[in-house]
């Protein structure tokens, strides 16, 4: 990602598991929000904050719920079987 003052930066696919179970065109669509301070992907329904990652935080939620979430994908048959 490219920042307003020229540095460019990016993070490990495996900070953030709905990612990294998503398909490549689920990835691909995604939206600048908050005023340029986040991004979001519709389908994992993934929300990162650009402040987050510039201090370096990964994933912060609970194992049961993203597990709940991943098990839902499956059924959905929405599931891309990377691994974190």
């Amino acid at each position: 990602m490219d920042l307003e003052d020229g540095r460019s930066i990016s993070v490990l696919i495996g900070w953030y598991p709905r990612l990294a179970h998503g398909k490549p065109e689920q990835r691909a669509q995604f939206q600048i929000t908050g005023g340029g301070y986040g991004i979001h992907w519709p389908d994992p329904d993934e929300d990162i904050r650009i402040e987050g990652i510039l201090l370096g935080k990964k994933f912060t939620e609970s194992p049961s719920s993203f597990q709940q979430w991943l098990q839902q994908r499956q059924q959905k048959g929405q599931f891309s079987p990377n691994k974190c």
